[in-house]
């Protein structure tokens, strides 16, 4: 982190790639790396980096700009700090076991758009692992709920295209990863079928039961 650090990695970036311009470029993480969260000098350093991204984009090696991982603190200090521009995108984790409703809701106000990573509820963890009685991951764990399988047999539909359309008409943009041919096409398929709001209502609730929980990284001890 930094803003030197940031342009060498953006330059570095664009090398790898073989590309004279990125489309997106993110503030992957709010801290320092292999620096403790509570220190005070990871404000500094996202604010700095900010400006980098700045430079990258008034220079034309990049065409947006945005964050990842931040909370709605993160955010409300990086715009306190002072910035030219604020972010376009902040990249999170957000599925129907979990949302930072407060991070959400701060993006909205500031017209910045929220793209959901992990929005099928991730890869195996062991707060998961226990959650699920040992057996299941997080993406099992989510796609498995009755709520979610009761959904998908209603609607004719697989259960990661009810969890993908939810993400859809939370405004979110959905960001599955996959690497089989079926499931990418499975995934692009949710644009030709809406939830109703009972299904959406049921979905929201999952956020209150037992079983609620973030599977990926947790930025909000981040000072």
């Amino acid at each position: 982190m930094g803003f030197d650090e940031a342009i060498a990695a953006c330059e570095a970036s664009l090398q790898r790639l073989g590309r004279k311009v990125l489309d997106v470029y993110l503030i992957h993480w709010p801290a320092i790396a292999k620096r403790k969260h509570a220190s005070g000098e990871h404000r500094t350093a996202r604010h700095r980096t900010w400006r980098a991204l700045e430079a990258l984009q008034r220079q034309g090696r990049v065409r947006t700009i945005g964050v990842s991982n931040f909370t709605a603190q993160h955010l409300e200090q990086l715009l306190e700090d002072g910035v030219d521009v604020v972010p376009s995108v902040n990249q999170l984790e957000a599925h129907p076991l979990y949302l930072p409703r407060d991070t959400v809701d701060f993006c909205e106000r500031q017209g910045i758009a929220v793209q959901a990573y992990s929005p099928l509820g991730g890869g195996p963890g062991s707060n998961a692992a226990r959650a699920a009685g040992g057996t299941a991951d997080g993406t099992r764990l989510l796609l498995g709920h009755p709520a979610v399988r009761a959904a998908a047999l209603e609607l004719g539909r697989t259960p990661a295209q009810v969890v993908l359309r939810w993400g859809l008409q939370r405004g979110f943009a959905v960001v599955p990863r996959s690497s089989n041919r079926e499931r990418i096409a499975e995934n692009a398929s949710v644009f030709d079928f809406s939830l109703p709001p009972t299904d959406m209502a049921a979905l929201d609730a999952l956020r209150a039961e037992s079983c609620a929980q973030k599977f990926c990284w947790d930025p909000s001890t981040v000072h």
